[in-house]
C-alpha cells in the first residue's frame, strides 16, 4: 500500500511543510515543500540574452535583475523570440546579445551552478504533456501495446484533426500521452487537452509580447505537482493535516483524509522526524547486523557494503548473498529517501559464484525499475564493484531540506 503524507513539522533539521511517501509502512521519499515556492523550476520567462559564449556552445540569459540562467546553444533554433508581435515567431539565425526569447527553467541553481533553462516549452497534465520542439504524437513507454493502440486510435479521429484544422501549418506543440491516460474516461482526456492547448497559445501570444523579466507561466504547486508526478492511480491515500493543503488536493482521484488529532501529530504517527534524522546518518544498520556506509562525494555515491555483526548457519557464499541481497533493497530506499543522483558505486561483499553475481545484478535491476526516477545498472567490475547512475533532477534531500528551512525562516 502506497500512502502520500503531507505534514506540518518541527524538527531541528527542518521546520514547514514534509512530504513522505510511505510503501508498506516504510517511508521511502521525502519531500520538503515550499509552500512560498521559491523554485523557479517550471517557469516560463521572457530572457534577454547576456552573452554568448561560442567555445562552450552555451548563452548565459538573464531571468530576472541579478539572475542568469544557462542556455544550451544546440536548443537555439527551437527557440520563440519575444519581439512584440504577439505572433508565433521562430528564431532564423544566430543568438545574440540583447535578443528576448522564452524559455523555461529546467532546473534550480545546485552546488554553484546556474539555474538551467530551455527553449523546449513544456506543460504537463495529468494525462499529455505538450512539448514546442517537436509536433510528433510520442507515447509513454509504460503503456503495453493494446493501450498505446487505443488511444493513438482514438486521438487520430477526436483530438488531432481539430487541431491540425485551426493550425492550417503545422501543428505548434508535440504531445506525449502519459501512463494515467489509458485509466481516463474520454471526457476528461478531452478536457485537458483542450485546456492544454488553451493555455499553449496564451503563453506563446502573451510570451512573444511581453518585455524581458516577464513570468508568462507558473506551474501548479509543489504539493500538487507531486501528487500528478507520483501517478495518482499509484497512490492508494493522501494524508494531511495541513488544511489548505487538504483544500487544494480535492477531487485528484484518490482518497484524501484529513488528519485531526490533538495527542498525536500526524508526523510523529508516521515516523518522520526519525526519517529526517536518517538521511543524516552515514550509517544504517540492516536487520541481519551488517551496515552501510553512505557517502556523497563532489564526484559520485559511494556506498560500502559490511558484515557488521551478521552471521550465518548456511555457507559463506550463502551468508554472503544473503546480506548483498539484503542490502540492496536498502541502499535502493537509501537513494530514494536521500534523493541521491548521478554516479553511484557500491563496494557489496565479495561473491565468488557467477550464479550469486548475477542474481545480485538482477536484484539492483528489479529495484532500479520501481524508482521513479530513471536508473541504470551498469555492472560489476573486476573489483565487485557495482556501476549504476540515477538521473539528476533535483538536489540532495539534505540540500533541499537546508533551502526550504532558510526560505521558511
Amino acid at each position: 500500500m502506497r500512502k502520500l503524507i503531507f505534514a506540518d513539522v518541527n524538527h531541528s533539521s527542518f521546520t514547514g511543510l514534509l512530504g513522505a511517501l510511505e510503501e508498506n509502512g516504510v517511508i521511502c521519499e521525502l519531500y520538503p515543500i515550499q509552500t512560498e515556492d521559491a523554485s523557479l523550476v517550471g517557469q516560463i520567462i521572457v530572457g534577454q540574452v547576456d552573452t554568448v559564449a561560442e567555445g562552450i556552445q552555451a548563452a548565459f540569459i538573464r531571468l530576472q535583475a541579478g539572475q542568469n540562467a544557462y542556455f544550451p546553444l544546440k536548443e537555439e533554433r527551437h527557440l520563440f523570440l519575444a519581439d512584440g508581435r504577439g505572433e508565433e515567431s521562430r528564431l532564423h539565425r544566430a543568438l545574440k546579445p540583447g535578443d528576448c526569447v522564452l524559455v523555461q527553467v529546467q532546473r534550480d541553481a545546485m552546488k554553484g551552478k546556474l539555474p538551467t533553462v530551455t527553449a523546449n516549452l513544456t506543460l504537463t497534465g495529468k494525462y499529455f504533456v505538450f512539448t514546442s520542439d517537436d509536433t510528433a504524437i510520442g507515447y509513454s513507454a509504460k503503456l503495453s501495446t493494446e493501450e498505446k493502440n487505443r488511444l493513438a486510435r482514438w486521438m487520430n479521429h477526436q483530438l488531432l484533426p481539430d487541431v491540425d484544422e485551426r493550425h492550417e501549418q503545422k501543428r505548434p506543440f508535440g504531445v506525449i500521452v502519459r501512463t494515467n491516460a489509458a485509466r481516463a474516461a474520454e471526457e476528461e482526456l478531452q478536457e485537458e487537452f483542450a485546456d492544454l492547448c488553451l493555455t499553449f497559445q496564451r503563453i506563446i501570444s502573451d510570451g512573444t509580447r511581453r518585455t524581458a523579466g516577464s513570468v508568462i507561466y507558473r506551474p501548479v504547486s509543489e504539493a500538487a505537482r507531486l501528487v500528478r508526478d507520483l501517478r495518482t492511480g499509484t497512490v492508494d491515500e493522501i494524508v494531511t493535516d495541513n488544511a489548505a493543503i487538504y483544500e487544494e488536493l480535492q477531487n485528484r482521484g484518490v482518497e484524501l483524509r484529513f488528519y485531526q488529532d490533538r495527542l498525536l501529530s500526524l508526523s510523529r504517527l508516521y515516523r518522520l522526524e526519525n526519517a529526517l534524522e536518517e538521511v543524516f546518518r552515514e550509517k544504517i544498520w540492516l536487520k541481519s547486523g551488517g551496515f552501510l556506509v553512505i557517502q556523497q562525494t563532489e564526484a559520485f555515491v559511494c556506498i560500502d557494503v559490511n558484515t557488521g555483526k551478521a552471521s550465518g548457519k548456511k555457507s559463506k557464499e550463502e551468508t554472503f548473498l544473503a546480506l548483498n541481497l539484503e542490502s540492496a533493497k536498502e541502499i535502493s530506499r537509501q537513494l530514494r529517501l536521500r534523493n541521491l543522483s548521478g554516479t553511484i558505486l557500491i563496494d557489496f561483499i565479495n561473491l565468488s559464484l557467477d550464479a550469486s553475481k548475477e542474481a545480485l545484478i538482477n536484484e539492483m535491476k528489479k529495484f532500479a525499475a520501481a524508482d521513479r526516477i530513471r536508473c541504470r545498472v551498469i555492472d560489476l567490475t573486476p573489483l565487485q564493484i557495482l556501476e549504476m547512475t540515477r538521473k539528476k533532477i533535483s538536489p540532495p534531500i539534505i540540500e533541499q531540506l537546508a533551502a526550504a528551512s532558510f526560505i521558511c525562516t
